[in-house]
């Protein structure tokens, strides 16, 4: 396709259905902010009024003879291009795209030096919250397990020889999942609250690597967003979470523990397989093998309360301002004087 004339059309001009789009494209090889830069050198400001506040920042209308066209940020992490070709003829609207995407390309390498300016005077960060994808990732797992119960034992056409030894397998990585959304979030809250005194590489390193229930317990000490008072480490909530990071530390680290050396006596030319007492009242089941959808739901309920009893502990404030950001993918943090703020 010979070069292709592209200009700014007006909101009347582009009066399209989504039912109409012809082809669409997500570029991965160009940032946002790239992309934007190369479209605004080529076609001047974007549209910022006709868009989705919640999920776009800026848009171009554009249009060639026979087509319109729709480029725009999505979510801050992408952009997009969609084409309207008026005849519906997919073989010209994707080459329109590959023209569109060789121009923008071309503006934006002419752009390097503004780009390279803007990203070391950054402002802020968008980071991902590594809380939401853990415990959503154990959530769903559990779902999953919990469908494969069902009667019939299938799930979304799955084979039937999916049983029993996949449930464990799906609990047990919801387990792990469970533990290290705690982590997440711990680190979200020292990322996003730790005192500006403390902002220091040394203390930071050491902060990484202390263990989660000390962190745990520190974190009123360190941050700003408590009254001040270590967390309470002798409530029940607590202690259940503790015995639960000690099980998984044996987990990952493949220890012989007690429960799983089970004894075998004989009685009577009889023998006898001897669970351990302490086996029976475990909320985790003392062989990783065992670990079923029960035993999760347990497990899921001792990290909801843990999360409930620190969030509990926040300045109301603060509460308020994490839990509304907690569970999203990503947290726009904004820097003022060296220290992240939350922005909505």
């Amino acid at each position: 396709m010979s070069k292709v004339e592209f200009t700014l059309a007006t909101l009347e001009e582009h009066e399209v259905s989504s039912n109409d789009r012809t082809a669409f494209a997500r570029p991965l090889y160009l940032s946002p902010l790239e992309a934007y830069l190369g479209l605004k050198s080529l076609f001047g400001e974007p549209d910022r009024e006709h868009i989705d506040p919640s999920r776009q920042q800026w848009a171009y209308l554009l249009k060639t003879d026979a087509a319109r066209i729709e480029v725009n940020d999505w979510k801050l992490d992408s952009w997009s291009i969609h084409i309207y070709e008026q005849n519906k003829n997919k073989a010209r609207a994707e080459g329109l795209i590959k023209e569109l995407e060789k121009q923008i390309i071309q503006a934006s390498a002419k752009q390097r030096a503004v780009y390279s300016k803007l990203l070391n005077s950054s402002s802020g960060h968008v980071i991902e919250n590594p809380f939401a994808l853990c415990y959503r990732t154990a959530r769903e797992l559990l779902e999953i397990a919990e469908q494969l119960t069902q009667k019939g034992g299938g799930i979304l056409g799955a084979a039937p020889q999916l049983g029993d030894s996949t449930r464990y397998t799906l609990c047990r990585a919801a387990f792990f999942h469970l533990i290290a959304a705690v982590e997440g979030w711990l680190n979200l809250v020292y990322e996003i609250y730790l005192k500006a005194e403390l902002r220091d590489d040394r203390i930071v390193d050491r902060l990484a690597k202390e263990q989660i229930d000390i962190k745990l317990r520190l974190a009123p000490i360190y941050c700003d967003c408590f009254a001040g008072k270590p967390i309470d480490h002798t409530t029940e909530a607590f202690r259940n979470f503790h015995r639960l990071v000690n099980a998984r530390n044996d987990f990952v680290h493949a220890n012989l523990t007690t429960n799983m050396k089970t004894p075998v006596v004989s009685l009577d030319d009889i023998t006898f397989v001897i669970s351990p007492d302490n086996a029976q009242n475990s909320m985790v089941p003392g062989l990783t093998s065992d670990l079923g959808i029960e035993d999760l739901r347990k497990i899921k309920v001792i990290v909801d309360e843990i999360l409930g009893q620190t969030l509990g502990s926040m300045k109301p404030r603060d509460r308020r301002e994490f839990e509304s950001v907690m569970h999203q993918d990503f947290i726009n943090l904004e820097y003022r004087d060296g220290v992240p703020v939350i922005v909505g």
